[in-house]
Order: C-alpha cells, then sequence, then structure tokens
C-alpha cells in the first residue's frame, strides 16, 4: 500500500488533499514540506525556522 492509500485509511476523503496536490507541495516546496514514512505511519509536515505544522 503507497504513503496516499495509508492516508486516505485513516482520513475521510473531505479533509484529504488530491495526491497530485500533495506531490506537487512535496516536489515545489521541498525545501519545508515534508514526508515522513514508516511501516506503520504516514506524516506529512511543514518545517520552518519558527514552526512545525502537521498537515
Amino acid at each position: 500500500m503507497n504513503w496516499y492509500e495509508k492516508l486516505n485509511q485513516y482520513f475521510p476523503i473531505e479533509e484529504m488533499k488530491s495526491k497530485e496536490h500533495m506531490e506537487l507541495l512535496l516536489k515545489e516546496k521541498s525545501d519545508i514540506y515534508h514526508k515522513d514514512e514508516g511501516k506503520n505511519h504516514v506524516m506529512m509536515y511543514v518545517e520552518t525556522d519558527d514552526f512545525i505544522f502537521v498537515d
């Protein structure tokens, strides 16, 4: 199961960004937007010098 499917199982569809949107953020904002993925978790987050926002 890929990372988007894992998130989609947990979050209601109305709270999910599209896979394309998330991939675009990871590509175009890679300096601040990150994905941490393990066997049992997927975490999308923004990290700047001032704060961390878990998406």
